[in-house]
């Protein structure tokens, strides 16, 4: 693993960190749906507490010159896979959008079976399927965010030191 990489990883774990007392508990979503002062206050403190260390992080990385290249690839990789990201994330939209679509009346009005426990069975199959692919939007829209902010602090090493991002350094 590359230092680069070693970096990018401890500086996510570090906004996870960051992140999770305020996005994955109920007294977080009460406070969302409630709007209280106090919330929006943390979440602003969260966030410049996640600027100041991508700075200090922006600051080690320009700190080695031999990393400008591996900056470059890094971006790079991250654009294509917030590309597939994305068109994933749009397949899961179209078929959770085709689903309600039809909708499940639909698919059993296609059955001619005296099966009381076949629409049971149908409407949880739909009720899964729609419950996996949504945590896979989730999912994918969260990888897109981190790579997006990876992305940004990464073009910011590449400003802070002038470089070209696709000029080759020796």
């Amino acid at each position: 693993m590359s230092k680069l990489k070693k970096i990018i990883d401890l500086h996510l774990q570090e906004q996870r960190n960051l992140n999770k007392e305020f996005q994955l508990t109920v007294r977080a979503f009460v406070s969302r749906l409630i709007g209280s002062i106090v919330y929006k206050s943390n979440q602003e403190d969260i966030r410049r507490n996640i600027a100041t260390s991508g700075i200090a992080w922006v600051e080690s990385i320009n700190s080695d010159p031999a990393m400008s290249r591996e900056v470059e690839i890094e971006i790079l990789a991250r654009k294509q896979a917030n590309s597939h990201l994305k068109e994933r994330s749009d397949f899961i939209t179209t078929l959770l959008w085709l689903m309600s679509f039809v909708g499940l009346g639909s698919a059993l009005s296609f059955t001619n079976t005296n099966n009381d426990l076949f629409p049971a069975i149908v409407a949880s199959i739909a009720l899964i399927f729609a419950f996996l692919g949504a945590t896979e939007k989730v999912n994918s829209l969260n990888s897109i965010m981190e790579n997006e902010y990876i992305i940004s602090l990464l073009e910011m090493c590449n400003k802070s030191t002038n470089r070209h991002p696709l000029k080759r350094t020796s």
